[in-house]
């Protein structure tokens, strides 16, 4: 009997438990429990009832209760859940009421078809509450019209803030939120791109090649010191994969840091080599983007390849994104790469191999040929004539200065020279034709670009650094901006090529004038190769004589020489600017000469000369010996060249005003390289 009511006990707490917990389900063991406690009682009435009638009242009792308790569970667990239900929708309410009470996101509810405002949370009251304390409803509703009538998002101004808006119309609800944060949360993602960096250790082989292994060694400890103090003090990862390569993976945030500073690790690199008596140097190539990691390092690989065309010992950064234009920092000094003859065969029998290929070749320099341009010009006719038959150097006989057409007059008198005016060579121009610009890679400097909008294909000889506007259809580029003149990379090419024609007296000639007019007389921008190149056209009957004659200043041109030298000014110590006369026309070759003639005088650094060309553009030569980087000046103009040889032209703009623009343009690059004249 004891453990009847033991067993009874149980199953009333198990209920009475149920009960309060509103879940409660039966489960096998509590089913098997209740048999039991059933069978026990019906058991217990057999054997003290002796009634038919009452055993079966107690079993219908029983019967009753079970199904009655059965009954209760089933609709107290219906309740559970609906109260569930109910508790689950008050704390979401309270939530949502939480949030539009709370976050920084106007909501206004306004009615569909008058506009009129229904509701609005407490941000939406405070920005369109006055000073005065009043809700500014038909402000609301005035913007909610306008904005319908508008595209889906647009923003508005209250109070001089800016909000951006979104209208969902079919349920009546108005949302802003203020765009200062939107945009400032754009920021920060922004400054979360990836940056994938090259970095080139400048002429490593040719330094290290007759260095022996200990000092090798000690170069390498020296560059890799170097770098890794540079890279964790930045925070940057690396991995070095040659002695003289490196690559490294950031974010725009640092690269931006980098960018503030101007990137003086190349003038701490440059400083701590030669303090080490290490000609050293470094160049960097650098992209960044969105995404597309393999893109944005193809980009810092063709970064890193345009800043040592341009001589290295700089910084070439460009964004991995469609007309985007590259950044420069450094270039402080003369070219620091050094040209290789491995290089110059592999360029001529590349360039040989794209001849065999076409039908014929034009040959172009740039506008208003000089004796470099024309010489290159010529020297490349001869090169591609020792391939195919069809080969032309093209000139334009409206832009031709004294020596150009003196020079021109003895090749055509020659007849070894195929020389053809821009205008014949349109003509004869075809699909499989190619184009070979020599002493240029700017596009808009070209000697026709009508002419080169013919061609599908071209080829770059240039001595110059490359810029922006350059060529998207070259298919080779043989760029030295080591050398001192196209006409040295040229003849160079021929010496490769070894043909048995051999070039004749006044094709030499007029490729020793065009190198000893970019070398000022081998007075600058001289090398060992340079000298190798002159010997070599001396040996093929180039004529002092006949170039003097070709180069020689008409007494006209020295008058007006002379007129500008004499208008010069100072600017500080070391740079004289000069300005031809005013509605006075000169040619660019006048410009070019009273700039060299200012530089030879003494304790000139820099020179800079404008004058008024007959095409009423304004042209500016630029020329400077080794502390001024002049083509720094004309980029920012729009020009370009070499580090102390330069120029630009200037267009829509008076003299006077060009004069002042080139003074602010010197003074600003002169701030940013820390070398300021006043």
């Amino acid at each position: 009997m004891e453990a009847l009511y033991f067993r009874a006990f149980l199953w009333y707490n198990v209920c009475l438990r149920g009960y309060k917990m509103k879940k409660f389900r039966f489960e096998t063991i509590h089913l098997i429990m209740m048999g039991l406690i059933l069978f026990g009682l019906l058991a217990l009435c057999v054997s003290i009832m002796q009634s038919k009638i009452l055993i079966l009242l107690a079993i219908f009792l029983v019967l009753l209760f079970v199904v009655a308790l059965l009954w209760y569970q089933k609709e107290a667990y219906q309740l559970s859940d609906l109260a569930h239900i109910e508790l689950l929708n008050e704390q979401t309410e309270d939530n949502l009421k939480t949030l539009l009470d709370n976050m920084p996101v106007g909501v206004v509810q306004f009615d569909q078809e008058t506009n009129a405002v229904e509701w609005y949370n407490p941000y939406a009251e405070l920005i369109f509450t006055t000073e005065e304390g009043f809700i500014q409803n038909s402000l609301i509703q005035q913007i909610i019209t306008e904005k319908r009538r508008e595209d889906i998002s647009q923003t508005f101004e209250v109070s001089g803030n800016k909000y951006t808006s979104y209208i969902d119309v079919s349920s009546g609800i108005f949302y802003f939120f203020d765009s200062f944060v939107g945009n400032r949360q754009l920021a920060d993602a922004s400054m979360l791109r990836p940056v994938v960096g090259i970095i080139s250790v400048d002429n490593y082989d040719d330094i290290t090649d007759d260095l022996s292994d200990a000092d090798t060694s000690k170069i390498n400890s020296f560059v890799a010191n170097f770098i890794d103090e540079f890279m964790e003090s930045k925070r940057i990862f690396y991995r070095r994969v040659n002695m003289d390569r490196y690559y490294f993976f950031t974010d725009f945030k640092t690269l931006n840091d980098l960018m503030d500073n101007k990137f003086s690790v190349l003038e701490e690199f440059r400083k701590e080599a030669q303090d080490a008596q290490r000609p050293l140097t470094l160049s960097i190539g650098i992209s960044f983007g969105e995404e597309n990691h393999s893109q944005i390092g193809q980009v810092a690989l063709e970064n890193l390849n345009i800043a040592l065309v341009r001589g290295g010992d700089q910084i070439v950064i460009r964004e991995n994104a469609d007309h985007t234009n590259p950044i420069y920092f450094g270039g402080g000094s003369v070219s620091t790469v050094k040209r290789s003859r491995t290089r110059t065969r592999a360029m001529m029998t590349a360039i040989s191999d794209r001849i065999k290929m076409v039908d014929n070749v034009f040959i172009v320099g740039h506008r208003k040929l000089d004796m470099d341009a024309l010489g290159s010009a010529v020297g490349m006719q001869f090169f591609a004539g020792n391939i195919i038959e069809n080969s032309f150097a093209v000139y334009n006989p409206d832009e031709m200065s004294p020596d150009i057409e003196r020079a021109i007059e003895r090749l055509q008198a020659d007849g070894k020279t195929r020389l053809i005016s821009v205008s014949q060579a349109m003509g004869l121009v075809t699909p499989r034709s190619l184009l070979v610009m020599v002493d240029h890679s700017k596009i808009s400097l070209t000697l026709s670009k009508e002419f080169y909008e013919q061609f599908q294909n071209v080829i770059v000889v240039d001595h110059h650094r490359r810029d922006d506007d350059f060529p998207d259809n070259a298919i080779l580029t043989f760029i030295e901006s080591g050398a001192s003149s196209a006409a040295e990379l040229v003849t160079e090419l021929i010496q490769f090529q070894n043909a048995k024609k051999r070039l004749n007296k006044i094709q030499a000639s007029v490729l020793m004038a065009g190198i000893m007019l970019d070398t000022k007389n081998f007075s600058t921008r001289v090398t060992s190769r340079t000298f190798d190149v002159a010997s070599y056209l001396r040996s093929k009957g180039s004529d002092s004589v006949e170039i003097q004659n070709i180069s020689a200043t008409d007494f006209e041109e020295y008058k007006q020489i002379n007129e500008i030298i004499l208008q010069g000014e100072r600017l500080g110590d070391s740079i004289i600017v000069a300005a031809g006369e005013k509605n006075h026309l000169y040619s660019n070759v006048i410009a070019s000469k009273a700039a060299d003639t200012i530089l030879s005088m003494a304790h000139v650094e820099a020179s800079f000369v404008l004058v008024e060309t007959a095409s009423h553009k304004i042209a500016i030569s630029a020329r400077s010996r080794s502390k001024i980087n002049v083509q720094r000046v004309m980029e920012k103009l729009g020009g370009g060249g070499h580090f102390n040889l330069a120029a630009c032209q200037l267009t829509d703009i008076s003299l006077p005003q060009a004069k002042h623009l080139l003074l602010k343009t010197i003074n600003m690059t002169m701030k940013e390289t820390g070398e300021v004249e006043s």
